[in-house]
C-alpha cells in the first residue's frame, strides 16, 4: 500500500499539477458533487479528506461552507495554503501523515 501512496503523492506533487492549481479558473463542482452539496445546509463545516490540489475545497468555500482540507502530500498542501491566503479564502489545509493502524 505504501507504494501506491508514493505514486499518488508524486502525481500531485509535480510542478505542472501545482501550476494548474494556482491557475485554477474552473470553479464548478461535478454533477454528483453538486447533488451531495445540495443536501448540506449553507455554512456547514466540511472535512475534505484527500483534498489533493483543493479544487473541491475552493469551490465549497466559494459556496459558503467552512472547509478543513487534509492530504498526505505536503508538496500539495503548502501551495494550496499559499493560494488560499493569496485569494483571501479562509480554508484550513492540513498535512496528514498516515500511520499504521494496530488491531486492539
Amino acid at each position: 500500500m505504501s507504494n501506491n501512496i508514493e505514486i499518488v503523492k508524486k502525481l500531485y506533487s509535480e510542478e505542472t499539477a501545482i501550476k494548474d492549481m494556482r491557475d485554477y479558473t474552473n470553479k464548478k463542482l461535478k454533477v454528483w458533487e453538486n447533488e451531495v452539496v445540495s443536501h448540506l445546509p449553507v455554512n456547514s463545516w466540511i472535512l475534505d479528506i484527500g483534498c489533493g490540489m483543493g479544487r473541491e475545497a475552493f469551490c465549497l468555500h466559494d459556496r459558503g461552507f467552512k472547509i478543513t482540507a487534509i492530504d498526505i502530500s505536503e508538496k500539495v498542501i503548502e501551495p494550496a495554503k499559499q493560494f488560499a491566503l493569496e485569494s483571501k479564502r479562509d480554508i484550513e489545509f492540513l498535512f496528514y501523515i498516515l500511520s499504521p493502524v494496530r488491531a486492539l
